[in-house]
């Protein structure tokens, strides 16, 4: 009995051994892609097991595991692994041991398809990603993709100045936004007054819209980030594309170096339209007689971006960007001169250490300049200057970031580094009368020291709940003084259902510069100024709750996100005054400033509905927005300039004719429409004037000395304001249309697109005015035609 006893008990522990061994039968590892060394998600991972195929579908950190459990395998088994974008790979893998699989990238024409909707279906109310095509859907004054001014028709999104690229994302001021090119901040971005973006569509392959659930390795913002990545162009043949059209012609090469290893792509555009507008001038000039007006003027954007990938698990790429815009006007009496630049370099490494530790070091230096000076002739003199005023701001940021991702298992995965930032503002105001031999000059030179460091940890489960708990804490070297503070990002994501889910978000942001925004907001023409001891770190707390949903009926996709959102200011500035801008009664701008604080709330829509030759998308926004401060209004709170109560935006995209050519070749026809509907900005209006008690040095006129006429006019015409943004404007309306032709050749694609902006030539009012007896409107873009013609081979 005994021995019949051990017998058994022998044969469990070595069936326990067997089950045991065989539970613990895997594949598993990562897809990766060959030149980016950027994970590949959606790959199909298949094998034959001689009976039924066995498969998964890696994750979007590119993870797979393939369970054998209780089937009997070789040490290696043949493995296939497909993806739309990349070449099919069939190879060897070993039973348990941790696999690292590079595909190769294929290029693909796209006969059938079109991409129709705003913003791509996986987007949520924390997170909208796009395309330049589907950028394109909001139509630009200048008839280009333009991917900032996209998130206008996004929720939770003001304008500011109509067809300016001022944008106030859930109550929030247009410089607390982060603008990310490749990794690096831009701090002006504009061209043409602000009516485009300077970044060319063409060298862009997505952008990432985030108005909340922002990580942690971007900080020093206090509102959104905008994330705009571009194309990687190692696995890519010789290709570029020639655009042009009245407001901008540019062009864009990829060419390969070496294949697969090295290749450099270049971008640029400029503008003919100062020029034209100069020949019209001098033109009308000549005919009435006068003295000819002079504008001088420029308008030009350039990226290079060269990517080198070392070997499967290094890559490098370097880009150097540069845009300027410069405009010069002169007549008999004054002289108006507007310059603003942005430069960058950047350096940036990755390293794909093991399949499960990734490695990515950043370098950068960027430079922006913005400056607006007006020159006063004498009336007596022809071009002699009586007096000079001059404002503008320049920032230089040096930055060294080492970043890490570590993927802890299937479910965990942890996100951390360090990042140094040195930035150097100079925030300058001068006032400089001639016949006085008198010059007020503030050009100090202020110095921020930035040293964070930060960490995401998340945890995901596919269609079931995804978290993510982030942390920065940053210290600031500014005014010979220590500061510091933290951030504080949450994200979740609950699947009800692989198509449903609900999102919840808490943000703490600091943001440890100010922007002075009291020229015409979406220029690239305010101050920049480091906080410190008297100007604090602007402090935002955010918190978002939403769902997600998406379905099918028929052949209509269908994809919504509905939530609401909490959000409060602290240690926002403001001009106290307008008048002083320029430093005409003081020289320094930080007497003319105040701090204070801001609230805004609001409830979010947007959705998408798309079949194979129609796209909609809605965007609708109910929000308010306050702002406080102890020497504006009394101390009272006040509404918000662009606290616009109801925005609605309306997107569509029609396929109205499409076929083949008898050689094969595809042409179609498109028409995009776009609604904008928003109400009325508020603002700040005179009710009355009288005449202001004259300064005691007022006396010094009668001796002949000169002063600038703003100086004069702000001294004897005093007005009696409205309370601060105490009177609503009239809504905003506008219809944009568009019609495109595309004729795809074997080698080429042509593109021939008739725009218009403002299509009703509504006239929407931007400000009001008294003058000649009588109120004026002023309204800044009237209808706006436009042509643009593309050649892609």
């Amino acid at each position: 009995m005994r021995r019949i006893i051990i017998v058994l008990i022998l044969h469990l522990m070595c069936f326990q051994v067997v089950k045991a061994q065989q539970a613990n039968v895997f594949i598993k590892g990562y897809v990766i892609d060959s030149a980016s060394k950027i994970p590949v998600a959606g790959c199909n991972i298949v094998f034959d097991t001689g009976m039924k195929k066995k498969g998964a579908i890696s994750e979007n950190d590119g993870s797979f595991y393939l369970d054998l459990t209780e089937i009997s395998f070789p040490d290696s088994i043949r493995v296939t692994f497909s993806h739309v974008n990349y070449y099919p790979q069939t190879i060897a893998l070993a039973i348990n041991q941790e696999a690292r699989v590079l595909l190769k990238q294929q290029v693909h024409v796209i006969d059938d398809v079109m991409v129709h909707s705003a913003y791509s279906s996986g987007s949520k109310g924390n997170k909208f990603v796009y395309t330049p095509l589907q950028a394109a859907s909001s139509i630009s004054i200048i008839g280009e993709p333009d991917v900032v001014r996209h998130i206008s028709s996004l929720p939770g999104v003001a304008q500011g100045i109509e067809g300016t690229l001022g944008l106030f994302v859930r109550g929030s001021n247009n410089g607390s936004n982060r603008i990310e090119f490749n990794g690096v901040p831009f701090y002006s971005y504009s061209h043409l007054l602000g009516m485009f973006s300077t970044f060319s569509p063409d060298v862009i392959e997505k952008t990432t819209f985030l108005p909340g659930g922002i990580p942690s390795q971007s900080g020093n913002l206090s509102s959104s980030l905008l994330e705009i990545t571009p194309k990687r162009s190692t696995n890519e043949p010789f290709n570029g594309k020639i655009s042009l059209s009245p407001y901008m012609t540019g062009g864009y090469f990829a060419i390969p170096l070496k294949k697969d290893k090295l290749s450099v792509q270049f971008a640029g555009r400029t503008s003919f339209m100062p020029f034209i507008i100069n020949q019209i001038m001098d033109l009308q000039s000549s005919e009435d007689d006068e003295e000819p007006e002079e504008m001088k003027g420029q308008v030009l954007d350039f990226t290079s971006i060269i990517d080198w990938s070392i070997n499967n698990a290094n890559t490098l790429d370097v880009m150097f960007y540069a845009s300027n815009d410069y405009f010069d006007f002169k007549d008999d009496y004054s002289q108006n001169k507007l310059n603003w630049n942005s430069r960058a370099v950047k350096a940036g490494w990755i390293s794909q250490i093991s399949p499960v530790l990734r490695l990515n070091l950043n370098t950068y230096y960027s430079s922006t300049r913005s400056v607006q000076e007006q020159l006063y002739f004498s009336e007596w003199q022809a071009d002699k200057t009586k007096s000079q005023l001059r404002l503008g701001t320049t920032l230089n940021e040096w930055s060294f970031s080492n970043l890490f991702s570590y993927k802890i298992n299937s479910l965990y995965e942890i996100k951390g580094g360090l990042n140094y930032q040195r930035q150097h503002f100079r925030p300058a105001s001068e006032k400089t009368i001639y016949t006085q031999s008198t010059n007020e000059r503030y050009d100090d030179l202020l110095k921020s020291d930035l040293l964070a460091a930060f960490a995401d940890f998340s945890y995901k489960k596919t269609e079931v709940v995804e978290i993510t708990l982030g942390y920065r804490h940053t210290l600031q070297w500014t005014e010979g003084k220590i500061f510091n503070n933290f951030d504080l990002r949450f994200l979740s994501d609950v699947y009800l259902s692989d198509k449903t889910g609900l999102e919840l978000s808490f943000d703490r942001l600091t943001q440890y510069y100010h922007v002075l925004e009291g020229l015409p907001t979406g220029w690239s023409l305010n101050v920049m100024i480091p906080s410190g001891e008297y100007f604090p770190e602007e402090i935002t707390n955010q918190v978002y709750t939403g769902m997600f949903i998406e379905n099918s009926i028929k052949d209509i996709n269908l994809h919504f996100t509905l939530g609401g959102y909490y959000r409060r200011m602290q240690n926002l500035v403001s001009y106290i005054s307008a008048v002083n801008m320029f430093g005409l009664n003081d020289t320094s701008w930080e007497d003319e400033v105040d701090v204070g604080k801001g609230c805004s709330y609001g409830f979010e829509l947007s959705g998408t509905a798309q079949t194979n030759r129609f796209g909609l998308t809605l965007a609708y926004t109910l929000s308010k927005a306050t702002r406080q401060f102890k020497q504006i209004n009394n101390g009272k709170s006040y509404p918000f300039k662009f606290d616009r109560r109801h925005i609605l935006n309306l997107q569509s995209k029609y396929t109205t004719a499409e076929r083949k050519t008898k050689k094969g070749h595809k042409q179609e026809q498109y028409i995009n429409t776009v609604l904008s509907y928003s109400s009325g900005h508020n603002t700040t209006l005179p009710v009355g004037t009288y005449q202001g008690v004259m300064p005691p040095y007022w006396n010094i006129l009668e001796q002949g000395w000169d002063f600038p006429q703003q100086l004069e006019d702000n001294a004897y015409h005093r007005q009696e304001m409205t309370l601060r943004n105490g009177f609503k404007m009239k809504d905003y309306f506008r219809v944009d249309i568009a019609y495109t032709f595309v004729k795809h050749k074997l080698k080429s694609t042509r593109e021939l697109s008739f725009s218009v902006f403002n299509a009703l030539n509504r006239q929407n009012p931007y400000l009001f005015f008294y003058e000649d007896n009588k109120w004026q409107q002023l309204s800044i873009a009237p209808i706006m035609p436009s042509v643009r013609w593309t050649i892609s081979f």
